[in-house]
């Protein structure tokens, strides 16, 4: 199964997310959902001007990029931070341009989405964990073992992304032509933190 960024299970229901035992301790993908772009007022292309930064791409030319990773209560460095407002159950992208400024609204997404993109994505799955080898230019993976989680508590996400164990990741620049090209907005994990969504997890070990 090649990577993709389908909204639906890799397999037969299942969804399947593998990686390296070498980078098990980087956060993983749990789902990509975009802004509530309407209710927000607002663009891919507003984001990145109003927030993103100039560097060089591959080939050394000058863009506008934002990659960054954004949790909540705690601005990061392009001073981007999220608000859970429970009661109207949305979760609020703020962002500070000057400290000494109120901060500044930027997107919003509704919980409720979130809940059902979680559920949707991961009703049963497969977390399995790779041993690599590089022999020339290829790479060989070995299977040892794999979780299996299913059911996860969408309830409990506005006190999980609120604690900061689940965040999210801006990845777009600016093309040549201007238009935006993102690698979607990403909400992600720790791997050591997935018994807090996932009740129940089981391991098996598949090198016996």
């Amino acid at each position: 199964i090649a990577p993709n960024s389908s909204t639906k299970p890799d397999y037969k229901g299942i969804e399947i997310k593998a990686g390296r035992v070498a980078i098990q301790k980087n956060r993983v993908n749990l789902f990509s959902q975009v802004p509530d772009w309407k209710g927000s007022k607002t663009t891919r292309q507003k984001v990145l001007k109003d927030w993103g930064y100039i560097s060089s791409d591959k080939q050394g030319k000058p863009r506008f990029n934002l990659y960054c990773t954004v949790e909540a209560n705690t601005p990061n460095s392009q001073g981007l931070y999220f608000s859970v407002d429970t009661d109207r159950d949305m979760l609020i992208n703020l962002g500070y341009k000057d400290r000494n400024l109120d901060p500044q609204f930027v997107v919003k997404w509704d919980m409720a989405k979130l809940r059902e993109r979680l559920l949707e994505k991961h009703k049963r799955t497969f977390w399995v964990s790779a041993v690599s080898e590089k022999v020339g230019n290829n790479e060989y993976f070995r299977y040892d073992s794999l979780v299996y989680t299913s059911e996860p508590k969408a309830s409990y996400m506005p006190y999980l992304i609120d604690t900061k164990v689940i965040t999210m990741d801006y990845v777009m620049h600016e093309k040549e032509d201007g238009s935006v090209r993102d690698h979607g907005f990403l909400f992600k994990i720790r791997p050591d933190n997935i018994s807090l969504l996932f009740p129940n997890p089981l391991e098996f070990d598949l090198r016996e």
